[in-house]
């Protein structure tokens, strides 16, 4: 049985691309394997909490201080979301790309499931992810707001890498991509760039 984790990141719900084209993989990956459990996670409408200078010196400290130790709590958080990313075999994460990165939404999350010693160990001379064995798709959505000197490819190129170096850091080495291009909604070619993405996903459930 493999196990699938969804992650929501749009501030939109209605009218989100990434939010609906992750509905209907979800829809059609429970068709296909109906003993897999989903666990969803809204990262958006049910925001986790950022880092603070409490959360910073509570993952710091080995002290037996009081204060040190009261602040534990502000750990519980960030340890919950790698347990879920452990328990689960597949991860599927819809977004949009925006400012040519993740949302805030989603940087927020990864810097609380960054966390030495639960997602990673590290020692004087390398680091080493502990989610081994792990898939990951991230189905996104892209408004062309490119500069005048920008182009797409290139956009899209580092968004990837910066992703990938985000998860590979953690174990996270299988990583896809599914988009759903040109959509600022007097684009003439976001209904197709949607059917395309669509086409994606029917190709990518088999395989994955």
């Amino acid at each position: 049985m493999t196990n699938l984790l969804q992650i929501d990141t749009s501030k939109r719900t209605g009218r989100s691309i990434s939010r609906l084209l992750a509905k209907e993989f979800v829809e059609q990956w429970i068709a296909s394997n109906p003993d897999s459990i989903v666990t969803y996670r809204d990262i958006s409408q049910f925001p986790i909490s950022h880092i603070t200078a409490e959360w910073m010196d509570a993952e710091a400290s080995s002290s037996s201080d009081r204060s040190i130790l009261d602040s534990i709590s502000e750990l519980f958080s960030s340890k919950e979301l790698v347990d879920e990313l452990l328990l689960n075999d597949r991860y599927l994460i819809s977004l949009p790309i925006l400012n040519f990165i993740v949302p805030s939404t989603l940087k927020t999350y990864i810097d609380l499931i960054a966390r030495t010693n639960l997602a990673v160990t590290e020692n004087k001379h390398d680091s080493q992810g502990l989610l081994h064995g792990k898939k990951l798709l991230a189905i996104a959505n892209q408004i062309n707001n490119y500069p005048r000197n920008k182009n797409q490819d290139e956009v899209i190129k580092k968004f990837e890498s910066y992703f990938r170096y985000i998860f590979e850091y953690i174990g996270v080495t299988d990583i896809n991509f599914i988009y759903a291009y040109n959509q600022s909604e007097a684009n003439l070619d976001r209904d197709l760039a949607i059917a395309n993405a669509r086409i994606s996903i029917n190709n990518f459930i088999s395989d994955w």
